[in-house]
């Protein structure tokens, strides 16, 4: 049932701004059918991708991160179902300087994240453009703390995506991370 893992950790001395509840997603939209799927192959690729990422995350390697974007890709954490926003990026160093900063504070509090995704819908935008795929996926987040002997549930989220293909590779273009519950944007790994 669990396919893969992702984990951050969010901490910001900033306080969340309020948005809208689609948290400047462009992918918030009705999921229901039809729903255009990639070729096979494109498909495995793209999962491919969302599973390196999880991988990447889990294994703290934040160059590798960067890599999967491309170079006007935003990236966005939200808190409450979309409500709050906490952190957006759209320049290249400074998602690489920020994954960093959140593996250094997990390292710092010893602790370890997994990342757990399922339900993962895709959906070319344009079945006339098939280099644009949407992403829905749901994760779970569990933490492993230096303290305790079994890892914990951390947080529940709704990530949600946009695919291009750039170069014959397929890269992240816009990435959310939607957390289900308000208290989590300080602290979501």
């Amino acid at each position: 049932m669990l396919a893969a893992v992702c984990a951050i950790w969010l901490v910001s001395d900033r306080p969340a701004l309020a948005v809208d509840p689609v948290c400047d997603d462009p992918t918030a939209k009705n999921w229901t059918y039809p729903i255009t799927n990639p070729e096979p192959a494109e498909r495995q690729a793209i999962m491919d991708l969302i599973h390196r990422y999880f991988w990447a995350l889990d294994e703290k390697n934040a160059s590798v991160i960067a890599e999967m974007f491309t170079s006007d890709a935003i990236y966005q954490v939200c808190s409450g179902g979309g409500a709050l926003k906490g952190d957006k990026s759209d320049d290249p160093d400074q998602l690489l300087n920020y994954f960093k900063g959140l593996f250094l504070k997990l390292d710092d509090a010893q602790s370890r994240v997994r990342h757990f995704e399922s339900n993962t819908l895709l959906n070319i935008v344009d079945p006339n453009a098939p280099g644009t795929v949407e992403a829905k996926s749901a994760m779970l987040a569990v933490i492993q703390r230096a303290d305790t002997e079994v890892p914990t549930l951390d947080y529940a989220a709704v990530l949600r995506a946009v695919f291009v293909k750039e170069n014959g590779a397929w890269k992240f273009k816009m990435l959310t991370l939607i957390t289900d519950e308000p208290k989590v944007m300080t602290r979501a790994r």
